[in-house]
């Protein structure tokens, strides 16, 4: 599994090093310039591609680069596609989430201050997983990713992203700046917007995204066309018919014998036509985790056999 860390000077400084960094890996850049007030970047690897694109305050229009995308603040946006296209938008590639009933694309974002310094983590688990953690202001953190769920069972699809705020919602700020991210995956983000996203093929609803969160009505907020929940929770609850980890489960986390922290696979279940749900999988090497309120400090690391795990607010991450 690869890692790195250090400091960026601002969302444009940290995406062209994360770009940097992912060509070590073997990614393919696509494209990496220049974007009106930002910097967009587009990568792929094994059929996978990543389209990003750093932010630092200034709005291009009333709704931004499209209806789905909320201009942010500051930070950087994600989503994934199936392709690259030189004379498209970054907001429009192929292949992307489209919200419901309309043609525009929706995704996430990472929230990341204008000017640094800023502290980054960037992990890859040697599967093509990658983790972003950014450092928004001393010991509030926000983050990113992308890659292959763990499937459970054998199902058509399989690629996800997620991020900290969905994008019609990415340019809010105010107090929500000043809380920590809630765990890779969770069930949904600021504002009650779509944050992840999962590409799964199920029943009726084929060669689309799912939204994994509680909207199934607004598009602008991430909505696709079908719901997926994350077994935790996040800024809303997720549905009473998945197994779910509430508050006080996961504040039981942490043994009280040997102080060990327990690590709480995230996990992903798709709603069904007849309204049930069936599980799809995990997300790998994330999980979440109270360590980081059970005496571990944030970003230290324990081990738990051969492995290594970064502790960071309400998750870990595998680092070997």
């Amino acid at each position: 599994m690869a890692y790195l860390t250090g400091t960026a000077t601002s969302p444009t400084d940290l995406l062209q090093q994360l770009v940097a960094w992912l060509d070590t890996l073997g990614w393919t850049t696509e494209m990496s310039q220049a974007d009106t007030n930002g910097w967009r970047a587009h990568l792929s690897k094994a059929g996978v591609y990543v389209n990003l694109r750093a932010n630092a305050g200034t709005k291009t229009g009333l709704w931004g680069y499209s209806l789905g995308w909320n201009d942010p603040a500051n930070g950087i946006g994600i989503y994934v596609g199936t392709g690259h296209s030189a004379g498209a938008a970054w907001h429009a590639q192929p292949g992307g989430p489209i919200a419901n009933g309309q043609t525009y694309t929706v995704g996430a974002w990472m929230r990341v201050p204008a000017a640094g310094p800023v502290a980054y983590h960037f992990f890859e688990d040697g599967a093509g997983n990658i983790l972003v953690v950014s450092e928004v202001t001393a010991g509030i953190f926000s983050h990113m990713g992308w890659g292959a769920v763990e499937k459970a069972g054998s199902w058509t699809g399989g690629a996800y992203f997620f991020g900290d705020k969905s994008s019609y919602s990415s340019g809010a700020v105010g107090a929500y700046d000043s809380q920590n991210a809630w765990c890779p995956g969770s069930h949904s983000a600021y504002n009650g917007g779509v944050a992840a996203f999962v590409r799964a093929d199920v029943d009726t609803f084929t060669g689309k995204w799912l939204s994994v969160g509680s909207e199934e009505s607004d598009g602008y907020d991430g909505y696709t066309g079908r719901r997926c929940d994350a077994d935790q929770q996040g800024r809303d609850i997720p549905s009473d018919k998945i197994p779910r980890c509430a508050t006080d489960f996961m504040a039981r986390q942490t043994s009280s014998l040997n102080a060990q922290a327990n690590l709480v696979p995230i996990r992903w279940y798709a709603k069904r036509d007849d309204g049930g749900y069936s599980l799809l999988g995990r997300i790998p090497a994330i999980y979440a985790s109270n360590a980081a309120t059970k005496g571990y400090t944030v970003g230290s690391t324990f081990a738990i056999g051969a492995d290594s795990y970064m502790v960071f607010p309400n998750f870990v991450a595998l680092k070997r």
